[in-house]
């Protein structure tokens, strides 16, 4: 029988040698021995020093990296993501680490550190004259969302840390109690890399119908891709905006699956009148919806305006 430490729940469990495959008695994660820290010992002064330094860092895990949001692009996103795992994923390490070493305290120092990384963006934020308008306020806050939402949650997320889910879960229960009016959803990285990648490129109608419940070949998107490829793309104008929206439309998606999105709303006001207007032929009046749309879209994500 080996003694070692669940990386999911940071309890410590037997494991019988005859066995690769368990559940974790504390948890119910299923686990195989890779999952398992073998060896490790508690360790309360090693854990507090750990987490000191974590809660010092971690702000910068957002602030250090506001930049980072100018790559989320098609082409750049992964190479930026790798490069902000790099920069960033020390921090978390640690602060599973101080939760291995004091598994008494390991959800005080994951809230403790999710609070502190809040508490030190609103100092920072505070400390901007921008902060004195609503308009700045709000720039501001979504800016560092995004951050947050399209690179910090996901690489948590992906790299594994038994503190992740809890980190990740309790940060955003805790960003919507104070910033309702701003909210992020907790997405990964492969799901945000697919709304990348998707080969139907008609990403936004995707996303609205698939929020339906609706099939890749519903009505709606099979009526949009026609005339995407049909009436749209016989003028310079329309394929314009054809090679605009493939720039656009995937980051734009990604944004919105990662911050939640009204997409009823959107099918109502676009999406629904567009179908309208080419079952009555009125394809310049669908032009002119589908500009509006993407307009009003990418006005709600600062990133599209640096």
């Amino acid at each position: 029988m080996t003694e070692g430490i669940c990386k999911k729940c940071g309890k410590r469990i037997p494991i019988p040698d005859e066995i690769s495959e368990f559940a974790c008695m504390y948890c119910g994660s299923k686990l195989t021995k890779a999952d398992i820290l073998i060896g490790v010992t508690s360790d309360p002064d090693k854990a507090e020093s750990l987490f000191a330094s974590v809660t010092e860092r971690i702000a910068g895990c957002v602030l250090d990296q506001r930049d980072i949001v100018n790559e989320f692009t098609r082409e750049d996103y992964a190479a930026s993501f790798k490069r902000y795992m790099k920069n960033c994923f020390r921090v978390f390490d640690d602060l599973n680490s101080a939760a291995m070493l004091n598994p008494d305290k390991r959800t005080e120092y994951v809230r403790a550190a999710a609070d502190r990384l809040i508490s030190d963006l609103e100092a920072d934020w505070q400390s901007d004259p921008r902060w004195k308008s609503k308009k700045g306020r709000k720039a501001m806050i979504d800016r560092d969302k995004l951050v947050i939402a399209l690179y910090l949650v996901p690489m948590n997320g992906k790299l594994g840390f038994g503190i992740a889910d809890e980190f990740n879960t309790y940060l955003q229960a805790q960003w919507m109690k104070k910033y309702p009016k701003s909210p992020f959803y907790i997405g990964d990285y492969d799901k945000i890399t697919d709304s990348y990648y998707s080969r139907l490129r008609c990403w936004i109608t995707t996303a609205v119908c698939r929020s339906q419940g609706k099939p890749d070949d519903c009505d709606e998107l099979n009526a949009l891709r026609r005339y995407r490829d049909g009436w749209l793309s016989q003028t310079e104008q329309g394929r314009e905006l054809i090679r605009e929206y493939y720039r656009t439309a995937p980051r734009l998606t990604a944004c919105m699956e990662v911050t939640g999105f009204d997409y009823d709303k959107l099918y109502k006001m676009y999406i629904l009148p567009c179908m309208q207007d080419i079952s009555a032929g009125k394809y310049e009046s669908c032009r002119d919806k589908y500009v509006e749309m993407v307009t009003k879209l990418t006005a709600k994500y600062p990133i599209f305006g640096m």
